[in-house]
């Protein structure tokens, strides 16, 4: 069982303890934009984001960093046909980047591949809750 502890540097206990459903966890990243999302990268090439004031146990979005197969091919002049296939397991997480306006999260891979995705507004953009919820979490 993998434990993620959320600790404040004010007091020695954890705040909180995040359980991701997956063997591994490998790197951690806070969006610069909202102060209690979270996104966590672990083996199988998932990567969890939480939103500590939605739900701070369970993670609102689970992503797969699978690689996808493309194979391209034209003939005749008609144009190229593009097929796109994804593989099921993606390689392990190991770094994890938020854009600064925290609309993107990059994951990078053990096997050298990056994957990013644009997240929905609400995981990226500030609303005055947010400082509330902050001061609620920390006591």
């Amino acid at each position: 069982m993998v434990i993620i502890r959320v600790h404040s540097s004010l007091q020695a206990a954890p705040l909180l303890l995040l359980e991701p459903s997956v063997l591994s966890i490998y790197c951690v990243a806070w969006s610069p934009m909202k102060p209690l999302v979270l996104a966590a990268g672990g083996s199988g090439g998932l990567v969890f984001l939480y939103d500590l004031t939605v739900d701070p146990s369970n993670p609102v979005q689970t992503m797969r960093a699978s690689p996808r197969v493309a194979r391209a091919g034209g003939a005749g002049g008609e144009g190229w046909e593009v097929e796109s296939e994804e593989r099921e397991a993606g390689s392990n997480v190991n770094a994890l980047l938020f854009q600064e306006s925290g609309s993107l999260l990059a994951a990078g891979c053990w096997s050298g591949e990056t994957h990013v995705w644009r997240l929905r507004n609400e995981l990226c953009e500030q609303v005055p809750e947010d400082g509330e919820a902050a001061k609620k979490l920390l006591g």
